[in-house]
């Protein structure tokens, strides 16, 4: 079962405190979330085996709930892609994922040609090409010399880094 640890929350997990969310739907379901969560953690508590896809997962996992699980990495099955890319690439831009460290860094690379794929975000610089939503991720990674990953929280692992490898 996955559950987010840090549902419902606009800090870090190792704040410890729900987030202030302006989303009233949110607010109605946290109560519901909350009795999941202790739920979940009396549950887990008593399996054999807990996989974590990080090592930065593993330690969440040992402080929130004193057990220790074995790290993982996800399976991500793709084909090569031939690589003829000269884009810098980020894929799936927002703001906790360092839309705005991307924003900068495309600013002062003027003569770099990037790539955004994900969500479309309209830039005002001419050197951004949007790809929009794929599921053809050969696509975006033949297309790619560099990748940047510039996240802003604990990304748990991020598959943009498998996958590219």
């Amino acid at each position: 079962m996955h559950l987010s640890i840090d549902g419902f929350m606009t800090c870090i997990p190792e704040e410890k405190k729900p987030g202030k969310t302006s989303f009233f739907e949110y607010k109605i379901q946290y109560p519901f979330y909350r009795l999941q969560v202790k739920k979940t953690q009396k549950a887990i508590k008593n399996v054999d085996l807990i996989c974590s896809v990080s090592n930065y997962i593993k330690k969440v996992t040992f402080d929130y709930l004193g057990i220790d699980s074995e790290v993982i990495r996800p399976f991500v099955k793709i084909d090569a892609a031939e690589n003829k890319g000269d884009f810098i690439t980020f894929i799936n831009p927002d703001l906790h994922k360092g839309l705005n460290i991307f924003k900068q860094i495309v600013k002062n690379l003027p003569e770099k040609k990037f790539l955004v794929a994900g969500k479309e975000i309209k830039f005002n610089e001419n050197n951004v090409e949007s790809l929009g939503w794929t599921d053809n991720v050969k696509e975006i990674y033949s297309k790619t010399r560099l990748l940047l990953v510039p996240s802003e929280w604990p990304d748990p692992c991020p598959r943009v880094c498998i996958e590219a490898m």
